[in-house]
C-alpha cells in the first residue's frame, strides 16, 4: 500500500524526527514549535558537477537526533526516451538552524563547494563538518573574503 510505504520514509528523516517536532497524522508530517528551521544548501562548482555522481550523502547531527539522507537531482538532459545523465550536483536539506552538521559524502568531496543557508535570521548559523579523504589546504570564504581558520572556530 502506496500509504504504508510514505508513513515509513518520513518518519525516518531531516527535521520532524528532531525534539522540536510532534507528528500529525492527519497531515503525514510534523509541526515543528520552532522558528529555527532554515534550508542550507550545498553544491559542487567543479566542472564535472554535472556528471559525477557523489550521492548518496548523509547530512547528521546526533546530538538533537537529526539524520537525512539525500541523493542528486533528477536527470536534466532528455534524448527522446532516454536521459542524458547529467545531473546537478545541487543538495538541499531542511536544517535546524545554529547547530554542528556532520556532512558524510559517498564519493569524491568537489573541490570547489558553495553553501547557502536560506530562510534564516541574520544572527542564524550551521557549522558543517566534513572528512576529506585526501589530504589537501582548505580555504573558507564569504563572498570574496577569506575567513582564516581561528575564526572558525
Amino acid at each position: 500500500c502506496l500509504s504504508r510505504g510514505l508513513g515509513d520514509v518520513y518518519k525516518r528523516q531531516g527535521v520532524g524526527q528532531t525534539s522540536v517536532c510532534s507528528e500529525i497524522k492527519d497531515w503525514r508530517g510534523f509541526a515543528c514549535n520552532t522558528t529555527g528551521v532554515s534550508l542550507l544548501t550545498f553544491e559542487s562548482l567543479d566542472t564535472d558537477k554535472l556528471t559525477r555522481l557523489v550521492t548518496p550523502i548523509n547530512v547528521t547531527n546526533s546530538s538533537i537526533g537529526y539524520r537525512n539522507d539525500i541523493n542528486t537531482f533528477m536527470d536534466h538532459v532528455w534524448h527522446g526516451f532516454y536521459t542524458g545523465l547529467t545531473r546537478l550536483s545541487r543538495f538541499p536539506t531542511a536544517i535546524l538552524s545554529n547547530y554542528t552538521y556532520n556532512i558524510s559524502w559517498t564519493g569524491t568531496i568537489p573541490t570547489n563547494l558553495r553553501f547557502k543557508l536560506q530562510g534564516a535570521d541574520k544572527t542564524d548559523y550551521a557549522i558543517v563538518r566534513m572528512q576529506y579523504t585526501t589530504p589537501q589546504s582548505i580555504q573558507v570564504t564569504a563572498g570574496s573574503k577569506i575567513i582564516t581558520p581561528e575564526k572558525l572556530v
